[in-house]
């Protein structure tokens, strides 16, 4: 019987659920699974932070829709991956961070980077726990990695301890199929038999009596909105979401990674744009939070009836009543509506249509204006409009920082599902620039930018280091202000412009930067400078940063909450 390392076991069972990189920074309880690695066909894609390692598996789950896998070293490297986790779980984003730690045999003996790892973690993972044997690690990865998609997705922690990654152990000997979900098995070669899955990725229906109920209600409605977040996304359900909104002609509004399920061009489509919940008589809420970003719901008519569909029961009707709350699997209920309304009448909708897509064009008439400023330094909008001209639909966008994302929300469409990569509900800075290597990766044919602020840019700008070194050519945009733009401007409002604080950068040439790093660096003065710029950068084939100098006075409408 074969035997082989715990970390082969480790990496063997990650190969079999379809994991081919690992996202990380080196660390000596790694090293088994590195090699390991080596051997399995794993790509390790390192990084010079531990939490843009995490950030580039969530950013990875986003691109992708599938779970990601990071690993660190224990101690201070699972301490600097927190924040990663934090904002891949406010974001409900499916990940696996592997962690190290010292050999079971030092616990609790003051060993080198002794930390109470589950302590630490447990608040921002979905599910968090330590192996104590090593032949039981395939098990434990296939427990996290459903713990990680069942239901709503989140994070999810697996601590190793290093001895049990040099424990030598017998290898599976019952094959190496692993479940994909619908019943199909997938091989590895060595021996053609099967094995049972230790992964469950089941999807529920809602129940049938509420689906009628909400369908019923959507058909009588004379001015429905739907309202589509991140979970349409997760559950994969663009084509569905758009046989629905045309079958009652309800226009749509999309945020964060609901974005882009239905192309922004279509005639249903509102893109971000929220005004209409305001004068809606039924709103249909599906696989979105009512956050900060719904203002907790006081957005949506307070008449109006509110249909919500989640896939996690204490989603329903938090913050805000509901008339009718389903729990399902978005992607099963968007099914089930739709074949509740096949062959229904609907009440007339075109002057409700009409009537929201001319309060979106009167709130954009504004972004018009600027959008066509020849002014220097360059007005933000002008920026997006550029960036909208050159990349046209197909394209991944990552966005991040303050004002810079609000900006880019009010002018940039989003036409295919999951190439809108914002920092999501909270508010995470510094994930930009490893969000963008994740998607370099998941799509080595398709441009990849990134549009940042200058200083959202700075927590991850060794990270252009991490792209030349693994051959990711992106394009990072910075909208640079000189400053904490979206904090200055409040400081100047509320104290006045003589006691801002803290809040200003100066203009620094990030270009240089990344030229000193291998990369390709661009620096634009002038709105008719930009779009030769991109070229540019974009045929270096080298990671590149085009430092745009901006307009540091003008502020984004932040209050009226136009945010993706």
């Amino acid at each position: 019987m074969e035997r082989i390392t715990g970390g082969r076991l480790l990496a063997r069972a990650l190969k079999r659920q379809g994991v081919n990189c690992i996202f990380s920074l080196s660390g000596d309880m790694l090293n088994p699974l590195y090699d390991a690695s080596l051997e399995e066909g794993i790509r390790i894609i390192d990084f010079r932070h531990e939490q843009a390692a995490v950030h580039a598996a969530d950013g990875f789950a986003r691109a992708t829709g599938r779970p990601a896998v990071a690993a660190v070293t224990g101690g201070p490297g699972v301490t600097n991956a927190v924040t990663g986790l934090a904002n891949a779980f406010h974001g409900g984003s499916p990940l696996l961070l592997i962690g190290g730690r010292r050999p079971l045999a030092e616990a609790d003996r003051g060993a080198f980077g002794e930390q109470d790892a589950l302590a630490l973690v447990s608040p921002v993972t979905r599910w968090a726990r330590t192996v104590y044997e090593a032949a039981r690690l395939p098990e434990y990865v296939g427990r996290a990695l459903t713990a990680a998609s069942a239901g709503r997705p989140g994070p999810v922690f697996l601590e190793v301890p290093a001895d049990l990654l040099q424990q030598e152990v017998e290898g599976e000997t019952r094959g190496d199929r692993r479940d994909v979900g619908d019943g199909r098995a997938v091989r590895d070669g060595r021996d053609g038999r099967d094995v049972r899955s230790h992964v469950s990725t089941g999807r529920s229906q809602g129940d049938p009596r509420l689906v009628e109920r909400a369908a019923r209600l959507l058909l009588e409605s004379r001015r429905p909105m739907v309202l589509a977040g991140s979970g349409v996304w997760w559950a994969q359900a663009g084509d569905e979401l758009k046989r629905l909104i045309e079958a009652s002609q309800a226009p749509l509004c999309a945020i964060r990674l609901g974005r882009g399920s239905v192309p922004e061009d279509h005639p249903l489509s509102l893109g971000p744009f929220k005004g209409g919940l305001r004068e809606a008589d039924l709103v249909l809420l599906l696989g979105t939070r009512l956050d900060w970003a719904l203002d907790f719901g006081r957005l949506i008519n307070s008449q109006a009836l509110v249909v919500q569909v989640d896939v996690e029961a204490g989603e329903i009707g938090h913050n805000s009543p509901v008339d009718v709350g389903i729990l399902g699997d978005v992607g099963q209920v968007l099914e089930q509506l739709n074949q509740a309304m096949e062959g229904a009448s609907l009440v007339e909708r075109g002057p409700w249509i009409g009537k929201v897509q001319e309060m979106r064009s009167s709130f954009l008439e504004g972004v018009e204006k600027h959008a066509r400023s020849e002014a220097s330094p360059v007005h933000p909008l002008r920026l997006c409009r550029e960036l909208a001209g050159f990349l046209g639909r197909d394209f991944t966008l990552a966005l991040d920082g303050g004002e810079v994302q609000i900006w880019a929300a009010m002018a940039l469409g989003v036409y295919r599902p999951g190439r809108w990569l914002d920092s999501g509900a909270f508010g995470c800075l510094g994930m930009g620039l490893p969000f963008a290597l994740a998607a370099r990766l998941a799509r080595p044919a398709e441009r990849v930018l990134l549009l940042t602020g200058d200083g959202s840019f700075g927590f991850s700008a060794m990270e252009i280091d991490s792209a030349v070194r693994q051959d990711l050519p992106v394009v990072v945009v910075i909208a640079n202000d000189g400053a904490w733009g979206l904090i200055k401007h409040m400081q100047e409002e509320t104290y006045g412009r003589e006691r801002v604080v803290a809040t200003e950068l100066g203009w620094v040439r990030y270009d240089r930067m990344a030229e000193a790093l291998g990369g390709h660096g661009e620096f634009v003065e002038y709105p008719g400078d930009i779009r030769p710029a991109l070229e540019r950068a974009f045929a270096s084939g080298r990671p590149a940063v085009v430092n745009v100098k901006c307009d540091p006075n003008v502020e984004s409408p932040f209050g009226k909450r136009f945010l993706a």
